[in-house]
């Protein structure tokens, strides 16, 4: 019974994983992405004093990735919020090549092999696309202090909350630096040796929200309660 069900297990994996491809292919295919290669997607947030504080080290982060692995691309949703030559700007000084999206972050979601994802709704929307990821975010310690005296929970993205385990990597304050935010991509990229865990657990998180299908209604909700009780300045 018990081998029975291992195998049931590896078989819907399998399928799983034949159905992410397909998605994968239709979300390149329309943002224009290579097919095949890995693409890294960078969500630093929806208002600008979360982009000051975490784009410059994501996109440090995504300088070394490149450092080794220079076919990566590298793309960006930016949201309804952000004005994108404001955004651009912010990017310029890096040189990096990053594609920039207006909006549709579940569609670039879809389309990345691994993002790194400031600490929100976007966190729900990586796990309902499949998206293994580093979880970022950094606030004055103020508010940090705050937070931590008022909020009592292991975690802070809501991926992790929902596996009620480290499933993902938190990166939060000082300890947002580049070189581990690499050092963690580079294990959920292609090939890595933390991929295929965090996808099997990404999984069962998809199961108990009731499959992508319910990924708008979640994230709505999921926007209600970080409005009325999220960390902001």
């Amino acid at each position: 019974e018990a081998a029975a069900s291992v195998t049931k297990g590896a078989r819907g994996a399998r399928v799983e994983d034949a159905a992410d491809a397909t998605r994968q292919r239709t979300a390149r295919a329309r943002l224009g992405l290579d097919p095949s290669g890995p693409v890294l997607a960078l969500l630093p947030g929806s208002r600008r004093m979360e982009i000051r504080r975490c784009l410059a080290p994501m996109l440090e982060a995504a300088r070394l990735v490149r450092a080794a692995r220079p076919e990566v691309e590298l793309i960006l949703p930016v949201a309804e919020t952000l004005d994108r030559r404001w955004v651009q700007g912010q990017i310029a000084p890096s040189g990096l090549p990053v594609r920039l999206v207006a909006g549709r972050a579940l569609e670039v979601l879809t389309a990345c092999d691994a993002a790194v994802v400031v600490s929100g709704t976007a966190t729900l929307e990586a796990a309902l696309a499949r998206r293994p990821m580093v979880v970022v975010y950094r606030v004055s310690w103020l508010t940090w202090l705050l937070a931590r005296l008022l909020v009592r929970t292991p975690y802070v993205s809501l991926v992790n909350l929902l596996a009620g385990r480290a499933l993902v990597p938190e990166l939060l304050q000082g300890a947002m630096e580049p070189r581990a935010i690499a050092a963690h991509l580079n294990a959920l990229l292609p090939g890595g040796e933390a991929r295929e865990r965090v996808l099997r657990g990404l999984d069962e998180v998809r199961r108990r929200l009731g499959g992508p299908g319910t990924a708008e209604r979640v994230a709505e909700e999921a926007r209600r309660f970080l409005t009325d009780g999220g960390i902001h300045e």
